[in-house]
Formats: C-alpha cells, sequence, structure tokens
C-alpha cells in the first residue's frame, strides 16, 4: 500500500485515526507526499471525537493535532453534525487551527434519520430491540450505538444468543483485519 501511495496511484486515501497515529510507516509516507507538494488537505469526519466525549470512545481523535503540528501549511476540514459552539471552539483548539478557522453550519433537522429514546428501567431493553428488528427493520441493516464498547459486545452477544439475529460488534479495540470483515458483513447485509 504505501508503494503506490508513494507512486500516488490513488487521489483519496481514506484512514481511521487509530492507523494514523500508530503508524511510523505511514506517516513516513505521509512526510515524503508532503514534501512532494501532493497533499492538498486533510479531512476529519466525526470531528466532535476530538473533544470531550470523543476521549472514551476513540482516543486516537485526540492525537490529531500531529497534522497541524507536521503540516501545518495544509488545510483541514472538519465534519460533524454534533457540534455546540463549545464544542467547536475546543475542536479548533485542540487541533491547532485557531486562526483562519471557518464554520459552517446548517440545521440539525436530519429527516432522513429517525431518533427514539426509550426507558431502560424494567430490563425489556432487548425485547424491545429484538421487536423493532423483527417488526420495522426487517431484513434491513443498521446500526445500534451503545455508550461503551463493552455494551456493544454485552448486546451483540445476547442478540445473537437469545434471540438469534444477525450481528455484531464494531468498536476500534477490534484488530483492523475483524473491522474490514464485519463492515462487509454489514454492506452486504448480512449483519
Amino acid at each position: 500500500m504505501y508503494n503506490e501511495i508513494r507512486q500516488l496511484r490513488h487521489k483519496i486515501v481514506y484512514l481511521t485515526p487509530e492507523k494514523l497515529v500508530k503508524s511510523p510507516a505511514l506517516m513516513s509516507v505521509m512526510d515524503d507526499l508532503h514534501q512532494m507538494g501532493r497533499i492538498d488537505r486533510f479531512v476529519i469526519d466525526e470531528v466532535h471525537c476530538v473533544s470531550s466525549w470523543g476521549q472514551d470512545f476513540r482516543k486516537d481523535y485526540l492525537h490529531l493535532d500531529i497534522l497541524k503540528q507536521r503540516y501545518p501549511s495544509v488545510p483541514l476540514l472538519g465534519l460533524t453534525a454534533t457540534a455546540t459552539v463549545k464544542v467547536k471552539d475546543d475542536i479548533a483548539k485542540r487541533l491547532g487551527i485557531v486562526k483562519k478557522v471557518i464554520f459552517f453550519q446548517s440545521s440539525f433537522n436530519r429527516p432522513n434519520l429517525v431518533y427514539e429514546i426509550r426507558d431502560k428501567k424494567g430490563g425489556k431493553m432487548d425485547k424491545d430491540i429484538v421487536d423493532l428488528l423483527r417488526t420495522r427493520f426487517v431484513n434491513k441493516s443498521g446500526i445500534i450505538y451503545c455508550i461503551s464498547r463493552k455494551d456493544c459486545e454485552k448486546l451483540a452477544e445476547t442478540l445473537k444468543r437469545n434471540y438469534n439475529i444477525k450481528c455484531d460488534f464494531y468498536h476500534a479495540e477490534l484488530p483492523y483485519s475483524s473491522r474490514q470483515e464485519i463492515q462487509r458483513s454489514w454492506m452486504r447485509n448480512e449483519i
């Protein structure tokens, strides 16, 4: 992969924060590309993870300030749908982009998304999720967000074991190959 990147066969390269932060070989390639003037910009999706609550789930987001430290002339674009004014200011400070910051914002209203709040009390949350999967979301794939990695693992195991639901858990602590396979299965509507 690194030789291909150096030969510029790719116009866009998608990386996880974990890969970027933990791979000296990748950083060497990035240094080479930067020296050749071949990095036009960095884009960080889910950039709110750089701030406050992101520290609990994707810790490597906190180290993305390396981009401005190593490549100060390369523009950086951060994308999020969930940042308050305070969080946006914190993101800019943590990424080292306090000068020349431009914010674009549209409505939080997302008609293509459905949000539901359900009471967890009474121990029937698993059954509520199963009922939704078997009625409103039959033969559809989706994502269930949990508060922690442990909760993700526990819910997936419960849905598989007790209800025969085809599912898996996905989080940053999984090996890269496992995350790839789980994502492929999800995209093929298998889980």
